[in-house]
């Protein structure tokens, strides 16, 4: 169904492992998956994990941004505090694909989850833009 959105180019699989329980997971997932700055991102396939983290971060979950670890696209980008030296074209242009894979590590339990989700597209701002009630 998120790969079927209104506009939408790209499925966006988010797993979220490491939560202390299966709700905190859900919490952190939900919110990287209702980012407007993480599926803009997507759309312009802009490896850009400062919208992820933060997105991760005002989850409302406590944790220690010192031991999350977040992968794009099976890159590692960020981890122990920090952003991991990645090459942003290769990334880029893996980001062109059709689905694309979020993965957050939050390294303070055993719980996880899929959330799916979609991109953000002018399509979409467009759709919404013309629709009248």
């Amino acid at each position: 169904m998120a790969a079927d959105g209104e506009g939408a180019t790209k499925l966006i699989t988010i797993r979220v492992t490491g939560g202390r329980t299966e709700a905190e997971a859900r919490q952190v997932g939900l919110s990287v998956a209702n980012s407007n700055l993480v599926k803009t991102a997507v759309f312009g396939n802009d490896p850009n994990w400062g919208r992820i983290l933060c997105a991760v971060g005002y989850s409302g979950v406590d944790l220690d941004q010192d031991t999350v670890e977040v992968s794009l696209c099976g890159t590692p980008i960020y981890g122990k505090g920090k952003g991991i030296p990645f090459e942003d074209g290769a990334l880029s242009e893996a980001m062109k694909a059709k689905e694309i894979d979020i993965d957050v590590d939050l390294k303070s339990g055993s719980a996880c989850i899929e959330i799916f989700t979609c991109d953000l597209t002018y399509e979409y701002v467009r759709l919404n833009a013309e629709y009248t009630t």
